[in-house]
């Protein structure tokens, strides 16, 4: 996985949301990830020693280094702290595509950019062969930003290539622009020789096993959204019994009751199902709040995307009971999907074999063919 992929993937799982990607990166400019607070100058000493030609090529400079390393994303509406700062500032009035459009076109320009802080006339060497990026609105803090999420440059390409001239007399010195790896991504400009070199051993996956952990950890279900969902299948299936038993493994356990006072409740209001009663912000720590939930509701529902969290939060569940008492208390049965579950998150259930949870009903499930095409 190189770093477009991971972008990609990841904005997709967040529903175009960049909060919980940029933490990742703790807020910082990374191999994969630059911010770009504004494409025009801000005030009038900013103005003297720039053109807005220097702003618009310090964007192109952040694509094409991303391009000819692993690919990521360039995110304009952020400033070199990480936080939002918003359009406005890069002339935006409300109109999206016209917006991204001069954009593009702008970093795209045949002609170059003709600037005064960066050293003269850049141009593509060749105006066919310019680099490939794809312009994504997302939200980040709240406000809208421009991601430009860029694919890593083919290796039967080679690199991309820009010119320099300083003056007309000049012949024109050709630069390559290569975004280096480590805790702090940095653009590092190359000639075409050292360029060559380094292209030979450029391995735009170097960080894969990095992109695929944070990527297991991005589809754990946000809490707000887990809730929503069960509340949603608790409606449609408590009163379906033909559909409940096709759709869903039941799993029997021994748990201890939170609150005997109150009795065992067999349906909670649609407000309060997960949260058992606690405030709305005591959903972040929601996988507390599950344990309490279904061991006060019965029949309870365990719902949610493959990679989001099912087969941690029973694993987690179990190993809680498992250190309390639970004789003599009363059983509850919680309704599984296995078309729910990732191939690794059901074998991690299956082969732990954690006490008190009963797996009969999933094995027996599993030998009778049912989503044996998870394995």
């Amino acid at each position: 996985m190189n770093g477009f992929e991971f972008v990609s993937t990841a904005l997709s799982i967040k529903g175009y949301e960049l909060d919980s990607i940029v933490e990742l990166a703790q807020k910082s400019e990374v191999d994969w990830l630059e911010f770009k607070a504004a494409i025009k100058p801000q005030n009038s000493d900013e103005a003297a020693g720039s053109n807005d030609a220097d702003y618009i090529f310090n964007l192109v400079k952040a694509l094409v280094g991303m391009a000819n390393g692993s690919g990521g994303v360039v995110v304009l509406g952020i400033d070199d702290d990480g936080n939002a700062v918003g359009l406005d500032k890069s002339g935006f009035s409300g109109d999206r595509d016209d917006f991204t459009r001069q954009i593009s076109q702008k970093v795209l320009f045949r002609d170059g950019w003709r600037t005064q802080k960066s050293g003269g006339h850049w141009c593509w060497k060749d105006t066919a062969d310019q680099l490939s990026f794809d312009p994504q609105w997302v939200k980040y803090q709240g406000m809208d930003v421009l991601a430009f999420v860029v694919r890593p440059r083919s290796a039967s390409l080679g690199p991309l290539i820009l010119t320099r001239t300083k003056n007309k007399n000049e012949e024109p010195k050709e630069i390559v622009l290569i975004r280096t790896g480590g805790d702090r991504g940095e653009v590092v400009p190359r000639s075409v020789e050292d360029a060559n070199n380094w292209w030979t051993q450029r391995d735009p996956t170097i960080f894969s096993t990095k992109f695929k952990t944070w990527i297991a950890e991005l589809k754990k279900t946000d809490p707000g959204l887990f809730r929503s969902t069960v509340e949603a299948y608790r409606q449609e299936l408590t009163n379906n019994t033909a559909e409940l038993d096709r759709l869903y493994v039941p799993l029997e356990a021994n748990v201890r009751i939170i609150n005997t006072g109150s009795g065992r409740r067999r349906h909670q209001t649609d407000d309060s199902y997960l949260s058992s009663g606690t405030s709305a912000s005591a959903m972040d720590n929601w996988r507390g709040e599950f344990q309490e939930a279904i061991r006060n509701v019965y029949p309870s529902f365990l719902v949610g995307e493959p990679g989001s969290g099912k087969s941690t939060s029973l694993l987690k569940l179990a190993r809680d009971n498992n250190s309390e008492d639970t004789n003599g208390e009363p059983s509850w049965t919680l309704y599984v999907p296995l078309s729910g579950f990732t191939a690794s998150g059901l074998q991690e259930l299956i082969c732990r074999e954690v006490e008190p949870l009963n797996w009969a009903d999933i094995e027996l499930e599993l030998e009778s063919g049912v989503n044996g095409h998870l394995f």
